[in-house]
């Protein structure tokens, strides 16, 4: 797994990651992070896509954005190929959408 920022205090390093970092497609993903992901409302669905509970990703990864308020869902939803489903998430049934692999290995970061 490449990438990310370390950071440290006088007992422990920390690996900062993005979520794509961690849901690099094809790879076996850790449990703890696994956890990690499902706890701030993201999910790989194996060969399917990344399902993503837009009001969790709104409460913990958006919180301190401008987008905090914003309904993601619909602009999730425009995403091709993407799809409302239920799903659990953390042992929960929620309705979030998941957005095709293929849609996300076509985003390209600004440069």
């Amino acid at each position: 797994m490449g990438g990310g920022s370390y950071h440290s205090d006088s007992r422990m390093v920390y690996a900062v990651r993005t979520v794509a970092q961690l849901m690099e497609p094809g790879q076996l993903i850790p449990a703890e992070h696994m956890k990690a992901l499902e706890a701030h409302g993201v999910k790989p669905v194996h060969d399917k896509g990344m399902f993503v509970h837009p009001s969790s990703v709104t409460k913990k990864l958006l919180r301190d954005t401008v987008w905090k308020e914003l309904n993601i869902r619909d602009i999730l939803l425009r995403a091709d190929g993407a799809e409302a489903v239920q799903l659990r998430l953390a042992g929960s049934p929620v309705r979030g959408v998941v957005i095709p692999w293929a849609t996300i290995g076509t985003l390209e970061p600004d440069a």
